[in-house]
């Protein structure tokens, strides 16, 4: 998964994917969150990283919640204390 200036690319992805679904503009969700206008636009291009309660609000607007899910090995086990950064993906 590469990142997107900063956010994983799949959890941004996800996130338009989810817009598209709720058929909102990203005017509408800027307006939504009370943000200004094109921020929506600048996440979603990478222009710009969302603060983390910005990334929450982002995900309410879109009826959906941020969870952090423990990373797997491919033998199915919970890796442990390996410096990676755990995923995040929305519900």
């Amino acid at each position: 998964m590469s990142d997107h200036q900063g956010i994983p690319s799949a959890l941004v992805k996800e996130l338009i994917k989810r817009r598209h679904e709720l058929n909102l503009s990203q005017i509408e969700v800027d307006l939504r969150m009370d943000s200004r206008p094109s921020q929506c636009g600048k996440w979603e291009s990478g222009i710009r990283n969302p603060q983390l309660n910005s990334l929450i609000s982002w995900c309410a607007v879109l009826n959906t919640e941020l969870k952090l899910v423990p990373m797997r090995g491919a033998d199915g086990e919970e890796t442990k204390g390996q410096g990676q950064p755990h995923r995040t993906e929305p519900c």
